[in-house]
């Protein structure tokens, strides 16, 4: 052996020792963290070998996690987080928001802890509530429009277009109630809310919208049924050409008619406008309850999990619609979900003030009004946007009605 070489051999063996001695610049994980969601089946055993995987990355880290029924697990989390022993993170629904913030549960995100980049902006917007950021987006699940290939050669782009093709033989269907209905808003005008979260009803296109959908049931072609489960049959059946529904249908759908039958498209917009759904969001939140540690932990967790790889893999593995828009749903290689990605861009959110529940109660009583011929179309918007100021306590500068909207209006 040559003394070049063991001269070589030598300082190759201090630089590496060297290397092995010195501190890392990146602080190690470590501690224990309690993750709750509302998965089941082979979601939640996916979901357990996700945390698996960052635990092996990070071997001082134990993550527990438990599945919560999906009717119970807000409540739940409520409770056991008031008195100081829940979890430090949760699966949860952008509903949950106004609720959990205002009971003190859950903590904002500081700017510094997440690149909002990563993220549908329309994703923050669900999440935003007094300024400040309460979650990391999951995924998405708009409704959009699933269509049977064997019975149809492709999707209607327009209103126009759907009421010239639907017939008795290819029918249109999906559920008539606010969330799941409101889809034709901004086709005929602007939104429920501006950009500051005024009600501006006055100037919304949802007159219009209950218009046209009173007028459309009465074409054979348009079902409007609030059993969501039979028109789900129906679809299955092929007894309805097209079918209005979320993403968490595609798995039975897909089962049931095959892969190369079932299409998703975007729902049909106007000429001008896109059909605009309501953006239902799945956020990993973090616990007020939590130690510092603790909290670091789980911050750590949520951005793992909802980093471009794991969004990327719940996408293929579980029809997990991206959040995160660094990740491309590709047509040409998903194109069930790519419908569903791009129906997410037009999607719209409500402001995080509003009691949630209770105004899509509302919503449904001015759609199931005007829908069964009981008030008109602009009786059903007046006497929703009066229930809505009662609902909320806005004052006069909080809300704009359409001219003679009263209660004496809908009265007469």
């Amino acid at each position: 052996m040559s003394k070049f070489f063991l001269i070589l051999l030598g300082l190759v063996l201090i630089i590496v020792t060297g290397c092995q001695n010195a501190p890392s610049d990146t602080p190690r994980i470590s501690g224990r963290a309690l993750l709750w969601h509302g998965w089941t089946g082979d979601e939640a055993a996916f979901l357990e070998q996700l945390v698996h995987n960052f635990s092996e990355i990070n071997p001082q880290t134990r993550i527990v996690t438990i599945a919560v029924p999906a009717d119970e697990l807000l409540a739940q989390y409520e409770a056991s987080t008031a008195q100081g022993i829940g979890p430090d993170l949760v699966i949860g629904s952008n509903d949950w928001v106004r609720q959990l913030v205002e009971a003190g549960h859950i903590r904002p995100i500081p700017a510094d802890e997440i690149t909002r980049n990563d993220y549908r902006p329309n994703t923050l917007a669900a999440l935003s509530y007094q300024d400040q950021l309460w979650g990391y987006p999951m995924s998405v699940q708009p409704v959009a429009l699933y269509y049977n290939k064997r019975l149809v050669a492709a999707p209607p782009k327009t209103l126009n277009e759907l009421l010239a093709e639907v017939s008795a033989e290819k029918s249109i269907a999906f559920v008539p109630r606010f969330e799941d209905a409101h889809w034709g808003v901004q086709i005929f005008g602007p939104e429920l809310f501006d950009d500051s979260g005024r009600f501006t009803l006055a100037s919304s296109g949802l007159t219009k919208w209950l218009s046209w959908l009173n007028e459309a049931q009465g074409n054979a072609g348009v079902i409007l049924n609030r059993d969501g489960a039979a028109l789900q049959r129906l679809f299955i059946e092929e007894k309805i050409a097209f079918y209005v529904a979320k993403p968490t249908e595609l798995s039975l759908l897909r089962e049931a008619l095959g892969e190369d039958n079932l299409g998703v498209a975007a729902l049909p917009g106007g000429d001008d406008e896109p059909a605009g759904p309501l953006l239902p969001v799945e956020a990993i939140m973090l616990s007020t309850a939590s130690t510092e540690h603790q909290a670091e932990l789980a911050t750590n967790l949520a951005r793992y999990l909802t980093n471009p790889e794991q969004t990327r893999t719940l996408m293929r593995t579980l029809n997990r619609i991206p959040a995160n828009r660094q990740v491309t749903v590709d047509a040409r290689v998903h194109p069930l979900l790519a419908g569903f990605a791009q129906q997410a861009r037009t999607a719209v959110t409500l402001p995080n003030h509003l009691h949630r529940q209770e105004f899509y109660a509302a919503g449904d009583v001015a759609y199931g009004n005007v829908l069964s011929g009981v008030l008109t179309p602009a009786e059903g918007v007046c006497a929703f946007g009066l229930a809505v100021i009662e609902l909320q306590g806005y004052g006069p500068e909080a809300y704009d009605l359409p001219a003679g909207c009263s209660i004496e209006s809908i009265e007469e």
